[in-house]
């Protein structure tokens, strides 16, 4: 490989270590989707900068249009990295993103509703619980340490959330706030299985997780008959819904990237 190949694949790694980062600290604070807008000002700053403006052809030697789809590229790493990510912070119970921030329904394994009507959700692919108010509004969120295997779920009448195993062993527990709390002996809970989509509250409203169009939402079917869809994401979240439609945006944009000819947008540049 030519000294400019080793150079451009060292600016290029340089720039991903600086982008995502920088992505995932604003999503902390901002959600979705200001998860890409970092990523985007840092690539299209840095190689502007490290390009052709300060003369350092030799490090990013690429155009503009390179430049946009290099972008793309990364913003399809960045989504690849994410939900390993939430895995390890529910592993080593470590709450970074704050519990204000909403995420996609991505594989809900399980729902309930408390005494209050709050609404709660397990995500299988980011291992976290949502808890939506009454009337649908997201009001919190955080990680959970999902036991191996086959797993059941609790929602305690004082608003814990317990985890045990298919023998009914509890095996994590938390708050009402995502704190670790000890753990309630055997048969003091109540659990009941994962992929759990249906529940009823204590006012005989059922609650059911269903798939429209490869958009889940939860619909709430009241007692007089009558239902209504009260939970569902908007489309800046169900873009990055796990499996479907995460990997066909993923397909997308990979074949945006290598398909769009550079030549035909050269007057860009």
């Amino acid at each position: 490989m030519s000294k400019k190949g080793m150079a451009h694949i060292v600016g290029l790694i340089i720039i991903l270590i600086l982008s995502i980062p920088c992505g995932f600290l604003v999503f902390r604070y901002f959600g979705w989707p200001a998860f890409f807008l970092p990523i985007s000002i840092i690539f299209v700053v840095c190689f502007a900068l490290l390009g052709d403006k300060m003369g350092l052809k030799l490090l990013i030697p690429i155009g503009v249009v390179k430049k946009l789809r290099l972008l793309m590229f990364a913003y399809c790493l960045g989504m690849f990295v994410f939900a390993p990510l939430c895995w390890l912070m529910a592993y080593f119970n470590f709450n970074f993103f704050s519990e204000t921030i909403r995420f996609p329904m991505s594989e809900v394994e399980w729902i309930s509703v408390n005494n209050d009507g709050e609404i709660y959700c397990l995500s299988f692919s980011y291992s976290r619980i949502q808890v939506f108010d009454s009337d649908g509004k997201f009001s919190k969120g955080w990680f959970v340490r999902k036991p191996r295997g086959s797993y059941q779920v609790s929602l305690t009448k004082d608003g814990r959330v317990v985890l045990g195993n298919q023998d009914g062993k509890p095996l994590y527990c938390y708050d009402s706030y995502g704190n670790r709390k000890s753990l309630p002996e055997e048969g003091e809970v109540v659990f009941t299985p994962m992929r759990t989509r249906k529940t009823v509250d204590e006012n005989g409203n059922t609650y059911e997780l269903r798939n429209e169009l490869l958009r889940p939402y939860i619909a709430k079917m009241h007692k007089n008959g009558s239902e209504e869809p009260i939970i569902k994401d908007p489309l800046g979240l169900w873009i990055h819904t796990y499996p479907i439609p995460f990997f066909a945006f993923i397909v997308l944009t990979v074949a945006v990237y290598f398909c769009v000819p550079i030549v035909s947008l050269a007057k860009f540049k």
